[in-house]
């Protein structure tokens, strides 16, 4: 999806009805993408800081890099909250009942 938005021959909207997820999470692979290139979408990588963030020297070097895992979590998050999503879509269309997820 990200190599089709690079491409600039797709539309964001279409692509993201097409493969239904959101186009803000689409929009967020996006920009995984340009800052870690294909890395962003191995999952040992996606999410690892680089090295310089891991040792963080005084409070506000710590303070930033909680922040920035926060935002890694709130990307996963919505990562599985649009998979949940397609899932029930799914399971839906497939006749079968399933619960409520919050």
């Amino acid at each position: 999806m990200v190599q089709l938005l690079e491409q600039g021959e797709h539309n964001p909207s279409q692509i993201s009805r097409d493969h239904h997820v959101t186009r803000s999470l689409l929009y967020v692979w996006w920009q995984l993408y340009r800052e870690r290139g294909e890395a962003a979408f191995v999952p040992t990588q996606a999410f690892q800081s680089p090295p310089e963030v891991d040792r963080p020297h005084n409070a506000q070097e710590q303070v930033a890099h909680l922040e920035r895992l926060c935002g890694q979590q709130a990307l996963e998050l919505d990562l599985l909250r649009s998979e949940v999503d397609v899932l029930k879509k799914v399971w839906h269309w497939s006749g079968n009942w399933l619960p409520s997820v919050p």
